[in-house]
């Protein structure tokens, strides 16, 4: 067998440069819906739009997404921490022991495995459209190109097209995290019912490459974890900033608002 075929897995992108930029995919999608909702307030004159539960449901489902995401890579970091330990003791401890530690790890990466397929079941669900009603008049209405709230109305837009790449980009690293636990886990399967003497050696070298390589990961999962928790709780709350001066003729709906305002009463 040769020594490619046990070496330890080699990754474009390991799971801290995941975690970081999950985490800025998430922020992106908050900021998007923070910036719809203030631009449909904009819009209808009115904070009183009836489709804000579906928005408000909306944001539970990316709460709980988030959070389960944070679990993930919490559960990640379990698994370096032993293999962290693991490199540590390799010369040291006796060969069953490090066996037992091994397969301890395994059984973390295989429970992360279903939570990684839920995770990305959840974020297939997600609507790519927001349930705001101005968002559905825009789309079938159109809006005149000369109303004083085109601006208004291109920050929706520009918006919801941000959140479907936000989700877009994290459906695709959800693929590339599950990747990389597939490739981890394969390999400690091979290590641990590998009984050929002749490659000892290479395995030995291979599996500490392996922990060791968890040491670059960590720092980056941890700074994830604790800022993937704090958006976890602040996206259930749009951010409604105060907003500047309007001008003179924007200071209150016209035209296109006004028919958001008549769809919104019916």
């Amino acid at each position: 067998m040769s020594l490619v075929t046990i070496a330890a897995p080699v990754h474009t992108a390991h799971i801290g440069q995941l975690a970081k930029s999950m985490y800025l995919d998430m922020v992106c999608a908050q900021e998007s819906l923070d910036t719809a909702y203030r631009a449909t307030i904009r819009i209808s004159g009115s904070e009183s739009d009836p489709t804000n539960w579906a928005a408000k449901q909306l944001r539970e489902r990316l709460a709980r997404l988030w959070r389960s995401i944070s679990s993930i890579l919490l559960g990640s970091r379990q698994f370096g921490t032993d293999a962290i330990t693991l490199s540590e003791r390799f010369r040291t401890t006796h060969p069953r022991e490090l066996h037992s530690m091994m397969k301890g790890m395994l059984r973390i990466g295989e429970e992360l495995l279903p939570k990684i397929s839920k995770s990305e079941e959840d974020l297939q669900a997600l609507p790519d459209e927001f349930p705001y009603a101005a968002v559905a008049l825009i789309r079938t209405t159109g809006y005149d190109e000369h109303t004083p709230l085109k601006e208004s109305i291109k920050d929706l837009q520009n918006a919801e097209n941000d959140f479907r790449e936000s989700i877009g980009a994290l459906r695709s690293r959800h693929e590339a995290m599950r990747q990389f636990w597939k490739r981890q886990l394969e390999f400690l399967d091979y290590v641990l019912n590998n009984n050929d003497a002749s490659q000892l050696s290479q395995i030995t070298a291979s599996a500490l490459e392996l922990a060791s390589s968890w040491r670059a990961y960590d720092k980056a999962l941890e700074v994830a974890v604790l800022d993937i928790q704090e958006i976890s709780d602040d996206i259930t709350v749009p951010k409604a900033q105060p907003t500047e001066a309007k001008e003179e003729n924007d200071s209150k709906p016209l035209s296109f608002a006004w028919k958001v305002n008549e769809r919104l009463r019916a």
